[in-house]
């Protein structure tokens, strides 16, 4: 073994996981900090873990829809499915104008809210785009 390796090895199996806890640690001597004291770190941070549960709960639901989906279409017929993703279609732009109006509304009552919300359905559609395009 050279001492390239070594270094490497010592690396893997040392450094790296060494620098994982110390990360760790200061994440954690962090979020005390944070929700010890009041500031604006506490309701950024407060926002990004409800962003974050957010996220995690609409992926959740949107697998236990597309599993049910797939179940309930594999007894339909073709004409069916057909008469069914046409309605989807419909629905996929009700629920666009539906959500415009709902984030009027909010902007309306509460700019700065409704600026996260915007903020975040601006993100998640980069991110439908981006997976499409590979």
């Amino acid at each position: 073994m050279g001492r390239k390796e070594f270094l490497k090895q010592l690396w893997k199996f040392f450094f790296k996981p060494l620098a994982g806890l110390f990360i760790i640690y200061f994440c954690i001597v962090f979020l005390i900090g944070v929700f010890k004291d009041n500031g604006p770190e506490r309701v950024f941070t407060v926002l990004l873990f409800l962003a974050a549960i957010f996220t995690v709960l609409a992926s959740l639901a949107a697998n236990l829809i597309k599993r049910t989906k797939d179940f309930l279409y594999a007894g339909l017929s073709a004409k069916m499915r057909a008469k069914i993703i046409q309605t989807g279609e419909i629905l996929d732009y009700l629920i666009v104008m539906g959500t415009g109006i709902f984030l009027y509304l909010m902007w309306q009552k509460d700019w700065v809210l409704a600026s996260f919300f915007i903020l975040y359905i601006l993100v998640q559609r980069i991110m439908e785009v981006g997976k499409n395009r590979k």
